[in-house]
C-alpha cells in the first residue's frame, strides 16, 4: 500500500511539474501576443482580432493550472500566527482539519466548475466576441487546475495524517 502512495504521490507531483511549465509557457505566448497586439495597434492600427480575448484565457490558464504545485510548495497564504505557536501535533491536527475544509470547498467549486463546462460543451456556448470561442476551451481550465489542487490536497492530507500518527 505504501508503493502504491508513493506511486501516485510522484504522478500527482508530476503533473503538477507540467502545470507549471505549460503556466510558464503560457506566460510567455501571452507576453508575445499582448506585444503583437500593441504594435499592430499602434504601428497599423490593425490589432490582433484574438489578443485580448486571448490573453483573458491565458490569464485563467495560467492562474488554474499551477494550484496544486503551489500547494504542495505551501505557497498559498496561510494566517497561522496563533497555529504556529501549538506543539507540532497540535498543529498536524489544526492542519488536518484545514486541509479537509479546503478539499470540502475545492471539491464544491470543482463540481460547479465541471457543470459550468459541461453546460457549455451540451449548449455549444461561444464567446461573444469575433472569434465565437467554444467556452468550453477555457471552462476546461477550471476544472482541471481545481482537479488538481483537489488531487494535491488528498496527497496533503495523508502526509499530515501519517505525521499525526506518527506522534
Amino acid at each position: 500500500m505504501e508503493k502504491v502512495g508513493h506511486f501516485l504521490d510522484k504522478v500527482i507531483a508530476y503533473l503538477g511539474h507540467v502545470g507549471v511549465v505549460a503556466g510558464i509557457i503560457s506566460v510567455i505566448v501571452m507576453t508575445l501576443m499582448i506585444t503583437v497586439d500593441v504594435v499592430l495597434r499602434y504601428l497599423f492600427n490593425r490589432p490582433l482580432a484574438f489578443g485580448t480575448e486571448y490573453s483573458g484565457y491565458l490569464l485563467v490558464f495560467i492562474s488554474y493550472v499551477a494550484l496544486g504545485y503551489v500547494a504542495r510548495v505551501g505557497g498559498h497564504i496561510n494566517v497561522d500566527f496563533l497555529v504556529r505557536r501549538l506543539p507540532r501535533q497540535q498543529r498536524n491536527g489544526v492542519d488536518i482539519i484545514g486541509l479537509f475544509v479546503t478539499l470540502g470547498l475545492i471539491s464544491l467549486y470543482l463540481w460547479f466548475a465541471w457543470d459550468l463546462w459541461l453546460g457549455a460543451v451540451q449548449s455549444g456556448q461561444e464567446s461573444e466576441t469575433i472569434m465565437r470561442t467554444p467556452l468550453w476551451i477555457p471552462y476546461t481550465f477550471l476544472w482541471v487546475g481545481l482537479l488538481l489542487l483537489d488531487l494535491e490536497l488528498v496527497v496533503l492530507i495523508f502526509k499530515r495524517l501519517r505525521e499525526f500518527f506518527k506522534g
